[in-house]
């Protein structure tokens, strides 16, 4: 008797790099990621360990914390025992936390065809451009990388041209008498959107 038996392998819809939608610096930005799970059933966490000279993301650094063993010489194999317990739950509470990311649930379990969803939260406190290397660790000692790339902006409105001091310590648009119009052209040279007020300094004091 022949026994064949064959099994899909995890096949997640993720993409290799996720892009966030522009932020303001200061604000706080919490965007989902769906997914589908093309292959079998399959279990993964998501792990984030950095060099800490240069925070790139490598195999070297994975196999020398432990969590990835070399069984041959041209290939590095995950330990599935390395990243969870034999009689450990999942916790879909579990976070990835990492300067302005957050990105949750980091461990996930989805049944063939199965829907997934992540959720990533991005909060600058200055203009950045910043990036998240992750890794999707597979119970069946496969890894995907997965980057997060996000940009933060100050805000900004500038004034289209150039405007004459006429003394003052700033730009200024002087009105020859009570009938006059003049126009002041701004833009804003973020990739966000910006609203704004144009106040007089007597509605300011």
């Amino acid at each position: 008797v022949v026994l064949v038996g064959e099994q899909r392998r995890p096949g997640l819809s993720l993409p290799e790099l996720i892009t966030l939608d522009a932020t303001l610096a200061g604000e706080r930005r919490v965007q989902p990621q769906s997914f589908k799970n093309h292959g079998d059933e399959c279990k993964f966490r998501l792990v984030c360990i950095a060099n800490e000279e240069s925070d790139v993301v490598d195999y070297e650094t994975l196999l020398q914390q432990g969590v990835l063993t070399c069984t041959d010489s041209a290939a590095l194999e995950v330990l599935p025992a390395t990243v969870w317990e034999a009689t450990s739950g999942f916790d879909n509470d579990d976070v990835i936390s990492q300067g302005s990311f957050r990105v949750w649930p980091a461990v996930q379990q989805l049944a063939p065809d199965g829907d997934g969803k992540l959720y990533i939260e991005y909060t600058p406190e200055h203009a950045a451009n910043d990036e998240l290397a992750l890794y999707l660790l597979y119970d069946n000692c496969e890894l995907q990388p997965l980057c997060i790339h996000a940009e933060a902006h100050a805000a900004c409105i500038e004034i289209v041209g150039d405007l004459p001091c006429n003394g003052f310590e700033r730009p200024t648009l002087t009105l020859t008498s009570s009938f006059d119009t003049q126009s002041l052209e701004v833009a804003n040279p973020t990739a966000i959107e910006l609203p704004f007020t144009i106040s007089s300094d007597a509605e300011l004091q």
